[in-house]
């Protein structure tokens, strides 16, 4: 929800500008309370991102107040004739898991999702 949601512009006739990043983690924190998780146990995780080099929109990342990074005017095709921009969203989730004979008491699980941007 978070990387679509960054994806999109607003209407032409409003601006066409894009969501600010703590309206994306809004939308991230409300898709893990639906699933039955605290928000406020996210941790920032960054993978590595290449940024467009003619994007609609200025390229940037920002952590915000709550860990999820939101990146936008990123490369999803690496490598590919036409780039790709798109969107990027990404954190990190602790959990434990118990195994008979092992007990991984600090796992953190990392998210990111991408989404193509909408011209």
């Amino acid at each position: 929800a978070g990387a679509l949601l960054a994806a999109h512009s607003t209407c032409a006739s409003c601006g066409n500008a894009t969501p600010l990043p703590g309206a994306v983690a809004g939308e991230v924190n409300e898709a893990l309370q639906a699933a039955h998780l605290d928000p406020s146990q996210i941790q920032t995780y960054q993978p590595a991102t290449t940024l467009c080099t003619s994007p609609p929109v200025t390229p940037a990342c920002n952590v915000t107040g709550n860990n999820i990074t939101v990146c936008q005017g990123v490369l999803l095709n690496p490598g590919g004739q036409t780039q790709q921009c798109g969107a990027r969203v990404s954190f990190q989730y602790p959990d434990s898991l118990a195994f008979p004979l092992i007990n991984l008491q600090s796992l953190n699980i990392p998210a990111t999702a991408d989404a193509p941007m909408e011209y």
